[in-house]
């Protein structure tokens, strides 16, 4: 994976900061264009609600229709929205409008949800979210494939709507002409979306789930125990290969970087993050000059095994400028490499 070109990298935003809002999204926005302009493949953002994590993003679609206006040829992608509280057929419809609006550029990234207050604020059980979560999965996965958008007892009969079949309508068609559709389709047409779906998983069982319905894998670090930053990356390769071992396809593996031949900035970063770890915590975010840096993935055993990689800075917030410098760097690096 390492060896392969800054076009089979994304970078990642949790859209976050301490100057609120407006800033975080401006800020997603100016990445997105860099990203591009250095030749990655793809820009992604994350769902927070309620300022979680000093996240401003409860509505990842609405900020990737600003950031398709902005850019003209990165994908660009959710990780993740958390499909358990949403409406299928709702997110089915702003996900299709994003997608046209891109010209077919979204990855469409999903996720069960993790934040119980968010779970009960939408009223419901938490516990339950996994099993809801793969119910709204697999109706949006048919309804982006074109199947019916509902039964026709469940929706109100109107002779305008194509592919409506109307009590007293002498000939109802679909948008391709064909008769006797009895409920209404998807529009506009999600074309390959189906295709460009993605689940984040933390687990063999999700990831194998995903894998059987013929979904993307994200998978990232999640916590760092004892065992250090070396046996948390091999449980995601662990989680890799039961995904490929259930016939998956498509891999993305989220890493925290800040590439940089700057001392100040390397000791920025690991100091930021020893504050918020608090003392003697396992760092987690690999910074230095990116050579180096590409070289240590080599032996990252999830990279190995991953079709992209998705670069962030989590848990902390770096400079716009110096997020910048590191994915320019990054790239500079594949190329030399």
């Amino acid at each position: 994976m390492t060896a392969a070109p800054a076009s089979a990298w994304g970078v990642l935003s949790h859209v976050s900061g301490e100057d609120g809002p407006a800033a975080a999204y401006e800020r997603a926005i100016r990445l997105a264009q860099a990203a591009e302009s250095a030749g990655y493949g793809s820009f992604w953002v994350a769902q927070h609600r309620f300022g979680a994590q000093r996240a401003h993003l409860p509505a990842p679609l609405v900020l990737l229709a600003a950031v398709a206006r902005e850019t003209s040829s990165i994908e660009l992608g959710t990780a993740s929205i958390a499909a358990a509280l949403e409406d299928p057929k709702r997110l089915a419809e702003d996900a299709a409008v994003v997608d046209a609006l891109s010209g077919g550029r979204l990855q469409l990234g999903l996720g069960s949800g993790s934040e119980p207050v968010a779970s009960a604020a939408w009223g419901f059980d938490h516990d339950a979210r996994y099993e809801r979560f793969w119910s709204v999965a697999d109706e949006l996965c048919s309804v982006l494939a074109g199947g019916p958008f509902g039964r026709l007892g469940d929706v109100a009969a109107n002779a305008d709507s194509p592919g409506v079949l109307t009590p007293g309508h002498p000939s109802p068609v679909d948008r391709d002409g064909r008769v006797g559709v009895t409920a209404p389709l998807l529009h506009p047409p999600a074309g390959g979306l189906g295709q460009r779906i993605w689940v984040t998983a933390a687990s063999s069982d999700t990831a194998s789930n995903a894998a059987r319905r013929g979904l993307g894998l994200i998978v990232g670090r999640r916590r760092v125990g004892d065992g250090g930053v070396r046996a948390e990356d091999g449980r995601v390769a662990g989680v890799i290969d039961d995904y490929r071992a259930s016939g998956g396809a498509r891999v993305a593996v989220s890493r925290p970087v800040v590439a940089s031949s700057d001392a100040s900035i390397v000791e920025m970063v690991r100091g930021e993050e020893r504050r918020l770890r608090g003392p003697g915590s396992t760092l987690t975010i690999a910074t230095g000059p990116a050579g180096e840096l590409l070289e240590a993935f080599s032996a990252d055993p999830g990279i190995r095994r991953a079709d992209r990689i998705l670069l962030h800075t989590r848990p902390i917030d770096v400079p716009l400028e110096a997020e910048i410098e590191s994915i320019h760097a990054l790239a500079l690096a594949c190329l030399k490499g």
